[in-house]
């Protein structure tokens, strides 16, 4: 499969992984994964090249898959079953070619990790259970019921806590996954009763801007160790999907479900900055953690838009010669993979911190077709 890679450079040099030649020892860090179509085999893209690094077969068909941030950990989801592969590194050496087999009750749809390295939780969408998982053993260690309409799950960078958002509560609750103790956060105004969508969360977890489903009000909460409160609200011109923050904390882009728009937020003042015109609805944004763009996609028509935070500007749209399903950032070397070119299910990649205008982007070909695509640079990634 290795010797198959084809590289298309384009107007980018990407050097081709030529047959026979070993795998290189190189960081997990600088990888993108890829499941491939066949049998459900993780591909890990080298991200300073767009090549091929390894191919890792699995014991079960991984339709979707889960990363944590420095990539010692992939979790490999058969959707069909609900069981679970993990693939551990340990050295940055090299996967373990035999992965930790869990089986869940159903697969999930939520995953986080949580700040020990050692656990994540699980849960499905709507199931009222979390799991927390042991990734060294792949043993359930305990769960926690009571969570209905379960809808976002993630760990607070300020107090360790999980957060989880529902759709069947105006109320965005904490857990503490040792003593299984819950609490409140904080209670938005919910008169139509829609529940929370997501609560994304600054860098240092301090600032939450909390999202409920077809409503264009968006609220503001100040997070502190022990509780926080709802700082102010804006009503936006539409629906957003979800909010998106920079690198630096300042600003949070929020693409519309319903216009093809991004509302540009300063979290600093906690105001509306402006309205920027997209090509299509913006599905996914991902930040690039050195530098001040943002990269998201447009399936419809098919183009990738580079955003400046800090100069709340569009900085480039463009095409991507067929549908943009999913979009990639490695965080190591600023590269963006983009899955959906033409009908070929091939990623695309290009540099996305260069100060000029339009990334140029180029084609990484490779034998096997490609079906999901994310990167080590977030939390919980799944698609």
């Amino acid at each position: 499969m290795l010797g198959g890679l084809v590289v298309a450079a384009g107007s980018v040099a990407l050097p081709a992984w030529g047959a026979g030649l070993a795998p290189r020892a190189v960081g997990i860090a600088d990888f993108v994964f890829g499941v491939g179509a066949d049998d459900g085999a993780l591909l890990a893209m080298n991200g300073w090249t767009g090549a091929v690094e390894h191919r890792m077969a699995s014991p079960i068909d991984i339709v979707s898959f889960f990363a944590n941030r420095s990539a010692d950990r992939i979790i490999g989801v058969d959707t069909g079953t609900g069981r679970l592969a993990i693939f551990q590194n340990p050295g940055n050496e090299g996967f373990v070619r035999d992965p930790i087999i869990h089986e869940a009750v159903a697969a999930p749809d939520l995953f986080t990790f949580a700040p020990d390295g050692r656990h994540a939780v699980y849960a499905d969408f709507g199931a009222g259970q979390l799991t927390l998982l042991d990734l060294h053993t792949g043993d359930a260690v305990r769960s926690f019921t009571g969570f209905n309409g379960v809808h976002d799950i993630r760990f607070s960078a300020l107090t360790g806590l999980l957060t989880a958002t529902s759709l069947d509560s105006a109320a965005v609750r904490l857990l503490d996954t040792e003593d299984g103790e819950t609490s409140t956060l904080v209670t938005i105004p919910d008169p139509q009763g829609r529940g929370i969508d997501h609560m994304s969360q600054t860098l240092s977890g301090r600032t939450g801007i909390i999202i409920q489903p077809g409503i264009s009000e968006i609220f503001f909460v100040n997070v502190g160790e022990r509780g926080g409160e709802l700082a102010r609200s804006i009503r936006l011109d539409s629906p957003p999907l979800r909010a998106f923050i920079s690198a630096d904390n300042r600003y949070a882009l929020l693409p519309s479900t319903q216009t093809p728009t991004v509302d540009v937020i300063d979290l600093l003042n906690l105001q509306h900055v402006k309205t920027l015109e997209t090509p299509g609805l913006i599905t996914t944004i991902q930040t690039d953690p050195i530098s001040t763009h943002m990269v998201g996609i447009a399936p419809d028509p098919g183009s990738v838009v580079t955003f400046d935070s800090r100069t709340s500007t569009i900085v480039s749209v463009t095409p991507t010669d067929g549908q943009a399903d999913m979009l990639a950032l490695n965080e190591e070397s600023g590269l963006a993979f983009i899955l959906g070119n033409g009908g070929d299910r091939s990623p695309l990649v290009a540099p996305v911190r260069t100060p000029a205008s339009a990334p140029r982007w180029a084609s990484a070909m490779i034998e096997q077709p490609m079906w999901t695509l994310t990167s080590t640079n977030a939390l919980a990634v799944c698609h």
